[in-house]
């Protein structure tokens, strides 16, 4: 327990290193070291720690593979628990918006598209 303690105070100390005058400065040096420290004892708790680790690579395989409809994927494996369903309700239907405006706009370039072509065969 004692060497827990010890190890806790040294990521203090480097973490209060880490940040810059240029933070302290405007925000002031307590506020600062505050923060910081917030942001520490934020970190000392697996589970949330393990959650942040899977949004993030969630988010990273969304942008890095667009193709791959991971966000399909991922919307149907969170499905399954019950505290998300609502929040995978609201997604889907901002999902099924946004296809239908993409859907518009596409029939709309395409209208356009033959007009111009109709008025360039008429000449």
């Amino acid at each position: 327990m004692e060497m827990e303690k010890a190890h806790g105070e040294m990521h203090r100390v480097v973490l209060e290193s880490l940040y810059s005058e240029e933070v302290r400065h405007p925000v002031g040096s307590e506020t600062t070291r505050k923060g910081v420290f917030r942001v520490f004892e934020m970190f000392q708790y697996k589970a949330l720690n393990r959650r942040l680790l899977y949004v993030i690579m969630e988010g990273m395989m969304e942008t890095l593979f667009p193709d791959n409809k991971f966000r399909d994927i991922f919307l149907k494996l969170h499905s399954k628990s019950p505290r998300a369903a609502s929040r995978l309700e609201e997604k889907r239907l901002v999902m099924e918006e946004e296809e239908r405006v993409r859907s518009e706009k596409e029939r709309a370039r395409s209208e356009s598209a033959e007009r111009t072509n109709k008025k360039k065969k008429g000449k």
